[in-house]
């Protein structure tokens, strides 16, 4: 079953696949969606970016502010990434609603939508991942190297079929795992390494 647990995911990938980046400085970057219907029938969406399995922003189409969870994010990150990190927040929510309705006219029983896509970063290599799942079971997951879906469960197959055929979109998915995750792994961890050497050097640590 599809469950947000992220530490035991990155075990099971450790585990699992042996061409995985593996050691002592594996970090991950990892985002979270979830799309669903409150039972005023409006859809809601939710947004988690984890990095080493904590939790860092989270953001939800109440509010629509991809707020910092930790300290070293709140001191690291200036206003004008944060107002960019709320209007990506904007537009991933209307991705998913899409997404969501897209795919809800292929498979009708989609009640809700879970999604997880990052990467596994260490010195060894890059392991990406993009998986979904729908009613809380697994249901696709895109190729990071082929750029291809493969269906987890037999209602997943025409929604597999569909999606392949979308090759702008696959690429844009494919470049996220490949440019912009790595890119934004690097990012955090640059920005964690300064907080905890200028928190060090003023003894606020």
């Amino acid at each position: 079953m599809f469950i947000f647990e992220t530490p035991v995911w990155i075990y099971l990938c450790l585990v699992i696949f042996p061409n995985l980046p593996n050691g002592s400085d594996v970090n991950t970057l990892e985002v979270q969606f979830t799309v669903f219907r409150a039972p005023n029938n409006k859809l809601q969406f939710q947004q988690t970016s984890l990095f080493n399995g904590h939790v860092i922003f989270t953001c939800n189409s109440q509010t629509l502010a991809d707020q910092p969870r930790q300290d070293w994010v709140t001191h690291t990150f200036t206003q004008e990434e944060l107002q960019e990190r709320h209007k990506e927040c904007e537009g991933r929510r209307d991705e998913h609603f899409a997404l969501f309705e897209m795919m809800k006219t292929i498979t009708v029983s989609v009640e809700v939508l879970q999604r997880r896509r990052g990467c596994i970063i260490s010195s060894s290599g890059v392991f990406a991942f993009d998986e979904w799942a729908v009613n809380g079971e697994d249901f696709l997951t895109f190729g990071h190297q082929t750029r291809e879906w493969t269906p987890l469960s037999v209602l997943a197959t025409p929604v597999a079929v569909e999606w392949n055929k979308q090759d702008i979109r696959n690429h844009v998915f494919w470049n996220y795992l490949h440019q912009v995750c790595p890119n934004a792994h690097d990012t955090l961890k640059l920005k964690r390494a300064t907080w905890i050497n200028e928190s060090a050097q003023t003894g606020n640590f």
